[in-house]
């Protein structure tokens, strides 16, 4: 692809997995505002449009192809294995270490509200986020694999009756609401920059709490500008296929 200040973030973003790194170090946010141009979201961000496009550029000329996932070219069952392996199962053992970690630090430096804070934002962050991915897991995901098997059932995509849209708008919502939980953490933590006289271990916890806030925006991309669009294309396209069965 030609990248251009209309290019919107989320098709940059899946073009060139590089770019990620880049969005997260100027704050342009990919995973749900991933419809903006690179100029709109450039504009909001601060930064100079025809700069980012450049380093863009470079990152795309610089990248392997083996290097390039298309996930478009991925079945929605691939894309959903991918999700739950390397995000579920990764941020589940994270945050569980994390949140050990939070309460240690707590009790010891008694004397920090911050912690405090932290505590109790990540409590809330991380017990959404686990009910969140649970729903997704014995729901959602299980409803889109059933709903891209009858799509390849040749001659029965007509009989697909069970809608996943209403699920999927939820999906959105609820990500808007973990993004604004997450913006909350940054400004807490002032971009995860801790205070001149920290401890070591809260200096090493504000950068797990980046790596966390990094790890959550790149799930939420792959949901809503990969798996999510392309599983209401697909029940639109068996909507269409059961009109036309009645129709015929």
């Amino acid at each position: 692809m030609n990248i251009e200040p209309s290019s919107t973030v989320s098709e940059v973003a899946i073009e060139i997995p590089g770019a990620i790194d880049l969005f997260e170090r100027m704050r342009i946010d990919y995973s749900c505002r991933g419809g903006r141009s690179l100029a709109e979201a450039c504009d909001l961000a601060g930064v100079d449009a025809n700069e980012i496009i450049e380093e863009l550029a470079r990152l795309r000329a610089a990248m392997p192809e083996e290097a390039l996932v298309n996930w478009f070219e991925k079945s929605l069952t691939d894309v959903i294995s991918y999700i739950v392996e390397t995000h579920h199962h990764i941020e589940e053992e994270e945050i569980r270490k994390l949140g050990d970690e939070i309460v240690r630090l707590r009790d010891e430096e008694q004397d920090s509200p911050d912690l405090k804070r932290i505590h109790a934002l990540f409590t809330t962050l991380t017990d959404n986020l686990a009910r969140h991915m649970l729903h997704e897991e014995r729901e959602l995901f299980g409803r889109i694999a059933r709903m891209e098997r009858a799509a390849h059932d040749s001659g029965n995509e007509g009989s697909w009756r069970i809608s996943v849209r209403n699920l999927v708008l939820t999906e959105f919502v609820e990500h808007d609401l973990m993004v604004e939980r997450l913006r909350n953490m940054r400004e807490l933590t002032s971009s995860f920059t801790p205070p001149p006289d920290a401890s070591a271990g809260v200096v090493a916890l504000y950068a797990k709490l980046h790596e966390l806030d990094c790890e959550l925006n790149r799930h939420m991309h792959l949901e809503n500008n990969v798996l999510f669009p392309r599983a209401l294309e697909m029940e639109n396209q068996l909507k269409q296929a059961r009109y036309d069965s009645v129709a015929g």
